[in-house]
């Protein structure tokens, strides 16, 4: 898991492609590129001169409906997100197993509450979720901004139904994103003063008095996207969710020590 942390967003060149809108790439030695119209050679990828990655070019709506027409069901994009999570872990001895089940959260505040239903979860033992699961069966790049609010309010409402422990416990969690064939990871991060602000909805004394350099919010870095259809991709891809499945198989094993 060390091998695989997180880098920093990388600035493009002028010969590099733009990023999707609030999109991040891994970092980490990659030879391979990110480039839909064109895949590494075997002749090109040498382990002295390894290719540097390449950014995805936003396409208009018109010629991504063309290209990338909607998937007739979303629940094809599910299935095979599920599948292929649950094959990663086949010869891992596991308690947590990915599953379909659309699982409701509600968030409730002291004059409103929602309720937030994923497409799928890691589900440990107890119905316990560790990493949750979106899909949709069109490109992200269509519906940015709404699919990140969606999984903004995810993400909420899984806190807020935590138990209090969980909620000072784990304050990194992931959720894993499947739109269309394009895969994205992202890592939600938040502290104690954004905890205690999400749960009792108010500041204490001392930030109230200095609110502004002490406001706290939930970090949400997206990564990728991995394209499905590409080997290159998902060699990349399968190690990092399965060293998040892992991660998540950890935190339940250690809960259980600590009840006992």
């Amino acid at each position: 898991m060390a091998g695989l942390s997180l880098g920093p967003p990388e600035t493009p060149t002028k010969k590099e492609r733009a990023p999707l809108p609030g999109t991040k790439t891994l970092l980490d030695d990659s030879r391979f590129t990110l480039d839909y119209e064109s895949s590494p050679s075997p002749s090109s990828m040498s382990s002295s001169s390894p290719s540097p990655i390449h950014l995805v070019t936003p396409i208009t709506r018109e010629l991504a409906n063309i290209l990338y027409p909607p998937t007739k069901d979303e629940q094809i994009v599910n299935s095979a997100l599920i599948v292929f999570l649950n094959a990663l872990t086949i010869h891992f001895r596991l308690s947590s197993k990915w599953t379909l089940h659309r699982k409701p959260f509600t968030a409730t505040f002291k004059n409103a509450k929602f309720e937030a239903r994923t497409d799928g979860y890691l589900d440990s033992p107890g119905g316990k979720p560790r990493v949750l699961i979106e899909v949709k069966p069109v490109l992200r790049s269509l519906n940015l901004l709404a699919i990140q609010m969606q999984e903004s309010a995810q993400m909420v409402a899984w806190i807020k139904s935590d138990t209090e422990s969980a909620q000072k416990r784990n304050t990194t969690r992931f959720h894993i994103s499947q739109d269309r064939h394009l895969v994205y990871v992202t890592v939600a991060r938040y502290d104690q003063k954004y905890l205690e602000y999400l749960v009792h909805g108010k500041l204490s004394q001392d930030d109230k008095d200095n609110d502004d350099k002490n406001l706290s919010f939930m970090i949400m870095d997206q990564y990728g996207p991995w394209d499905t259809t590409d080997r290159a991709h998902m060699r990349r891809l399968g190690p990092l969710l399965l060293a998040i499945t892992l991660r998540a198989e950890r935190e339940s094993q250690q809960e259980k020590i600590e009840k006992k």
